[in-house]
């Protein structure tokens, strides 16, 4: 299980008028936005109500060139890792 948490679009590729227009388009929240050195940081979800959730593990996926997506995943712990038979 799986939720997202970040929109990365690097500076280089997107200005910011061009990554909240991107982000609209498809249906994205523009809410909380950081400005590092490389990238537009769009928050979808506050990382720490995540953890809180469960929500541990946290992976960075290239969705498209100049934009990633950072998802938060949460183990299941209702399906075993392995089933013996």
């Amino acid at each position: 299980m799986y939720k997202l948490q970040s929109v990365l679009f690097q500076r280089q590729g997107y200005n910011l008028e061009d990554a909240v227009r991107w982000l609209v388009k498809n249906g994205f929240d523009v809410k909380k936005i950081d400005a590092t050195q490389h990238y537009w940081r769009f928050r979808q979800l506050d990382p720490s109500k995540l953890r809180r959730e469960g929500y541990n593990n946290f992976r960075t996926k290239m969705i498209e060139p100049h934009i990633k997506f950072i998802f938060g995943y949460k183990e299941d712990n209702s399906v075993p890792a392995s089933i013996s038979v």
